[in-house]
C-alpha cells in the first residue's frame, strides 16, 4: 500500500511553485500527497487568490483561534503567517516545506 504525505507550505514556496511552471503543484499532491496552505500565508502570496489555489488543488485551512492565539504570543525571528504554518503542521502532523531558513530550522 502506497504512503501518502500530507503536506503545508509556507509562502517562499508557494511562490517558487507558481513561477517554475504551471502544473507542478498539482503533479506534487499526485506523487506525495496534498499540499496545505494556511490563509495568514496565503495572504502573502499577492497573485494566489483562495480560488486559484483551490483551482491548483491547494487545501486551503483555516487554523482554529488557539494556534492564532498561540502563534501571536510566540517572539523571534519567525513571522506570524510563518508561526501558524508551523504551529498547523504540528498539530495535524503535516510535514512543513519551506525554502525559509528560520522556519526550517524551527
Amino acid at each position: 500500500m502506497e504512503t501518502r504525505v500530507s503536506l503545508i507550505a509556507d509562502a517562499c514556496v508557494l511562490i517558487d511553485l507558481l513561477e517554475a511552471r504551471v502544473g507542478v503543484i498539482e503533479a506534487i499532491a499526485a506523487a506525495i500527497g496534498p499540499m496545505h496552505v494556511v490563509v495568514e500565508v496565503l495572504e502573502e502570496v499577492e497573485v494566489l487568490t483562495r480560488e486559484r489555489a483551490g483551482e491548483l488543488g491547494l487545501v486551503v485551512v483555516e487554523a482554529t483561534t488557539e494556534v492564532r492565539l498561540a502563534a501571536a504570543a510566540e517572539r523571534g525571528r519567525l513571522s506570524l503567517p510563518d508561526r501558524v504554518c508551523l504551529l498547523v503542521a504540528a498539530q495535524e502532523q503535516w510535514t512543513c516545506v519551506s525554502n525559509d531558513g528560520p522556519l526550517r530550522r524551527a
